[in-house]
């Protein structure tokens, strides 16, 4: 039968409890997972059951992070810096002590495209910034014309924001086509009632 929800959260959080996310040793998992949910004998999960759960589904496809993995992180980025993540293995000593469980990929994008960063700014936009990311996304557009905000949004650019902001300044209050589209709503809005320009 299909694994649920519980049963996935549990194999994590035992592979998580052995300290290693390669090498485990499934027929423990299989026996510590079925004595905290089936402690009589029905509906047990074989060794291969959860060895195949793991690598075909948790290990593809991350569940959300917890509170107390987001309170880890933050210490850890705050003590070593998150540029830690990118000097030769810190990446993997960060994924191997920490999170073992999840993807590195994953791990380097919670650092670098949400808002626990420690580093990151979250007060207004300067005119600089915005002109910058104006002429950014120009640049990138005329370029090759591919992925854009991709590029224009990248810590090299904009080191004390966070990338998922970047982008939402652009869509929201920055790019031409959405500038258009209020001042022709307002426009609209300002003849119904009356009479204007935006």
């Amino acid at each position: 039968s299909k694994f649920t929800k519980i049963e996935s959260h549990l194999i994590l959080d035992i592979i998580s409890e052995l300290g290693d996310g390669i090498d485990v040793d499934w027929l423990e998992i299989a026996t510590k997972l079925n004595e905290k949910l089936y402690p009589s004998r029905q509906h047990r999960r074989t060794p291969w059951q959860c060895f195949k759960h793991y690598q075909s589904t948790l290990k593809k496809t991350a569940l959300p992070w917890s509170s107390d993995e987001d309170e880890l992180f933050i210490k850890y980025l705050a003590a070593h810096g998150p540029q830690f993540l990118l000097q030769g293995d810190g990446l993997a000593q960060t994924n191997g002590k920490l999170f073992p469980h999840r993807n590195p990929n994953k791990v380097s994008i919670r650092t670098y495209t949400t808002l626990l960063n420690p580093n990151y700014v979250h007060d207004w936009w300067t005119k600089d910034e915005e002109r910058k990311l104006a002429l950014l996304m120009r640049a990138y557009s005329e370029s090759d014309g591919t992925l854009p905000l991709k590029y224009a949004s990248q810590a090299a650019h904009f080191p004390r924001r966070a990338q998922a902001l970047v982008s939402v300044k652009w869509s929201r209050s920055i790019c031409p086509e959405m500038q258009q589209k209020k001042c022709g709503d307002k426009l609209r809005h300002d003849e119904t009632e009356k009479g204007g320009a935006c």
